[in-house]
């Protein structure tokens, strides 16, 4: 089995989880080739799975689903401190933390969108130093693996895409402590 590119496999989750739109739609079958050459059996049939679940339903009923799962959905939003704080107002001080941090590596995060935006943490981990990321994404694997439970009770397609990223983060040494 091959060694994945870390970082080309949390580009493609990050654009994955972006809301629904044409673009995404148009890049399944793109992302399916970009999967085979990786030439990694777990993390092909992850994307491939998604990718056909995708396929299966109408535009429409995946930007509802995704609606349903991310917008709506207090236990499975994107916003990982979110999970980890709730309404607290220490979250904002976490908030303010994140975008130093991303600061502080030449990381920009654009202003509509907050730094904990899960979409936002991989674009991140695909562009920073390795030994910083395995530290950060450290940090927040335990939200990660809660949303993705979450996910798997919902009977959600996007359990696929959480899957890839917990494999991902495990072959950079990212996992549950014990």
């Amino acid at each position: 089995m091959k060694k994945i590119n870390q970082r080309e496999m949390y580009q493609m989750i990050s654009f994955l989880l972006q809301y629904p739109s044409e673009e995404v739609y148009k890049a399944l079958p793109e992302m399916k080739e970009a999967a085979a050459e990786m030439k990694h059996p777990q993390l092909m049939m992850q994307l491939n799975a998604f990718s056909e679940w995708v396929r299966d339903q109408s535009f429409a009923e995946w930007e509802q689903h995704y609606i349903d799962m991310f917008d709506f959905g207090k236990n499975t939003n994107l916003y990982v401190t979110y999970d980890l704080m709730g309404e607290d107002k220490e979250r904002g001080l976490q908030l303010l933390k994140l975008k130093q941090h991303y600061e502080n590596a030449g990381f920009t995060v654009i202003d509509d969108e907050l730094p904990d935006y899960l979409p936002v943490m991989l674009e991140f981990a695909a562009a920073a130093d390795e030994e910083a990321v395995q530290t950060f994404l450290q940090t927040y694997l335990p939200a990660v693996s809660r949303i993705r439970e979450k996910l798997v009770t919902a009977q959600s397609g996007y359990t696929f895409l959480f899957d890839a990223l917990l494999v991902t983060m495990e072959e950079q040494g990212i996992r549950e402590a014990v």
